[in-house]
Parts: C-alpha cells; sequence; structure tokens
C-alpha cells in the first residue's frame, strides 16, 4: 500500500478502536490493516492504550462540580472580608489625619521676635557676634552681593 493509504487509515484507527466507524469505512479499514504490517501494530498500541484507560467513577463530575462552587463560595466570603478591612484601615488613617491637621500648633510668634546669636567659622576660630545685613554699609551690601553671584 502507499504512505497516503497508510496516513488515511491510521486517521481511522482510535475510530475504529471506539467503534464509530460506518460499516463501509470499517472494511476499507480493516482491509487496509489485515495487509499493512505497520497499521495492524499501531492498531494494537491504540487497542492496549484504550483497554489500559480506567473509566471515570460515578458521580465524580458532580463532585467536582459541588467542589468548585464551594471553593469559589469560600474565596468571595474572604474577599469580601479583606475589603472590609481595607476599607476600615482607609477609614481610621483619614480620621486621624483630618483630626491631627485640626489640632492646634503651637505659638510660634515667641520665637519670631527673640534674638539669635549668630556664630561665623573663621579659619579654625569661632566668631560670635559678627556685624548683621543691617550693620553693613551700602558698599559692603554691594560687594556682598557680588560676591554671592547677584
Amino acid at each position: 500500500m502507499t504512505d497516503q493509504t497508510c496516513a488515511n487509515a491510521k486517521d481511522f484507527l482510535p475510530a475504529l478502536v471506539r467503534e464509530e466507524l460506518t460499516g463501509e469505512e470499517r472494511a476499507l479499514v480493516e482491509a487496509h490493516v489485515s495487509s499493512c504490517l505497520s497499521c495492524t501494530d499501531e492498531l494494537e498500541l491504540i487497542r492496549r492504550l484504550s483497554g489500559a484507560v480506567q473509566k471515570m467513577p460515578a458521580g465524580l463530575a458532580s463532585e467536582i462540580k459541588e467542589a468548585v462552587a464551594r471553593d469559589r463560595t469560600q474565596k468571595r466570603r474572604t474577599i469580601g472580608w479583606q475589603l472590609l478591612a481595607a476599607a476600615t484601615i482607609v477609614l481610621a488613617l483619614g480620621t486621624s489625619l483630618i483630626w491631627q491637621r485640626t489640632q492646634t500648633l503651637p505659638e510660634t510668634s515667641q520665637l519670631a521676635q527673640e534674638s539669635f546669636v549668630m556664630v561665623w567659622a573663621d579659619g579654625d576660630a569661632l566668631v560670635a557676634d559678627t556685624p548683621m545685613l543691617e550693620d553693613l554699609s551700602e558698599e559692603e551690601l554691594a560687594v556682598l552681593l557680588e560676591e554671592l553671584g547677584g
């Protein structure tokens, strides 16, 4: 037989084992298998494999469906609690933030009125009570401004 005939016959071998072929198709495939050693070997292998496959126990499909449904229900409950917990945390943080912003801040006007002592580094020695900007002349201010890049 030709390779094309073997390829066609091999396509029908699983259906032959499952007894799904019409009378004419069955006769053609069986005629080819009886004269082709390669197709005979493959048919025998398919028969062994189909015999080795265990049948699904009765009721297994319904048990699987019930287990999946229970799992989905349980996940929905878990997600519901997680969303509730997240909303509670957001609400607590938001309330805390609003409460902190409404609290009165300490009086700062007293700090603004106090004078500060400025200490400048002069080499290794520290010099206290150096002149402030208001103590400088206009010429000294212009030189300072120029030095600062303004």
